[in-house]
């Protein structure tokens, strides 16, 4: 399901919680509320870790002149929880 679901997530179609419930509805399963927002906030908080070689190797090309900027798939849903964290 998660394949199924994750690149219409991605994309905005849906929430994470909604992306879930459709998970465990496929699936024949019933989840209440409270687990499916735990759910997605796990999932959620799972991309929010800083890779410092990364920042170390951008913090370098843009010393050396180049500008940098992140291209990325990420939710709609999910770009102000990373702009919160990353500020």
């Amino acid at each position: 399901g998660f394949a199924r679901y994750r690149c219409q997530h991605d994309a905005g179609f849906f929430t994470l919680a909604e992306m879930y419930a459709k998970i465990w509805a496929d699936a024949g399963l019933t989840i209440s509320s409270t687990d499916l927002n735990r759910i997605a906030e796990v999932d959620r908080s799972s991309w929010l870790y800083r890779n410092e070689r990364t920042l170390a190797w951008m913090r370098e090309l843009k010393a050396a002149g180049y500008r940098i900027g992140i291209l990325t798939n990420m939710s709609p849903e999910f770009a102000p929880l990373f702009r919160r964290h990353f500020a």
